[in-house]
C-alpha cells in the first residue's frame, strides 16, 4: 500500500529535518510494524530494591534513538540494562534487541557505540561503549559496568548492583586503559612534567572520570602544538 510518503533528496534535509521525517514515517506505519518488533520478550529475573540497580540512570523507560539492522528510530521507548549490556524496547510488550544488529543507541543525552578492540595489555573488550570525549585524534571511551551483590532479606533474596566502570583512550588507532594520572602519562612521557604541573594530585576534588578527562583536554591541545610529538 503507498503511504504517500514524498521521495526526497537526503542531502537536501537537516539532521533535523530527517528526524521528523523518519519519525513520522514511524508513526505512521506503527512502530510495531517496523524492524524492530522482532526482539525476545523481556523477563527480568532480579529482584531490586532500592537505587543500586542495574540499569543505566533509570529502570524506567525512556525515549531514545536506535540504529538497528540498518535502520534509524526515533522516539523509541528504551532502557539500557548495564549489567547484561542489553538494550530493552517497549512497544506492546517488553523486547530485548538482538544485540548484534545494534550499531549505536541514544538515550538521556548519552550516545553509545557498539565497538569490539583488543587494548594494549592484549585485553579484548566488546559491547556498548559511551564516547565522553570525541575529537580528530582521539576519543576517551566509558565502558559501563554493574557488579552483583546478592542480598537476603526477610522473605525474599533482592540484588544490588554496584558501578565498575572502566576508561579507555583511543590515540593513533590504539586502546589503551586508563585508570590514573599516571597512566597518561605512560602514554605521553614527553608532557609528563606538564602535566604534573598543571594537575598535581592534591587538584582531585572531582570524579576520577571529571579529571582524566580534563587532563586528556589539555595534553591533545598539547600535541596539537607539536606535529612531530608521538607516541613511542
Amino acid at each position: 500500500m503507498f503511504l504517500g510518503i514524498p521521495i526526497l533528496n537526503y542531502s537536501q534535509i537537516d539532521s533535523i529535518d530527517r528526524i521528523n521525517l523518519y519519525s513520522g514515517f514511524d508513526k505512521i506505519i506503527g512502530i510495531e510494524n517496523s524492524g524492530l518488533f522482532n526482539g525476545v520478550v523481556y523477563k527480568e529475573r532480579h529482584r531490586m530494591l532500592d537505587a543500586k540497580q542495574k540499569f543505566f540512570h533509570s529502570p524506567l523507560f525512556s525515549k531514545g534513538t536506535i540504529d538497528y539492522d540498518g535502520q534509524q528510530y526515533f522516539d523509541v521507548m528504551m532502557k539500557y540494562d548495564v549489567y547484561e549490556d542489553k538494550v530493552i524496547i517497549k512497544l506492546n510488550n517488553e523486547l530485548v534487541l538482538d544485540k548484534d544488529k545494534i550499531d549505536f543507541f541514544s538515550i538521556n543525552g548519552h550516545s553509545f557505540e557498539k565497538m569490539d578492540f583488543i587494548t594494549t595489555d592484549k585485553v579484548r573488550y566488546n559491547g556498548f561503549f559511551e564516547k565522553l570525549e570525541e575529537h580528530l585524534s582521539f576519543s576517551f571511551i566509558k565502558k559501563h559496568k554493574k557488579a552483583e551483590l546478592k542480598k537476603m532479606g526477610k522473605s525474599a533474596v533482592y540484588y544490588e548492583f554496584v558501578d565498575k566502570d572502566e576508561l579507555f583512550l583511543l590515540y593513533q588507532e590504539k586502546f589503551y586503559r586508563v585508570e590514573t594520572r599516571s597512566d597518561i602519562i605512560k602514554i605521553f612521557p614527553f608532557l609528563s612534567e606538564e602535566i604534573k604541573k598543571r594537575f598535581p594530585r592534591s587538584y582531585r576534588k572531582m570524579s576520577q572520570e571529571e579529571y582524566l578527562r580534563g587532563i586528556l583536554k589539555e595534553v591533545f591541545l598539547m600535541v596539537g602544538q607539536d606535529h612531530n610529538k608521538t607516541i613511542e
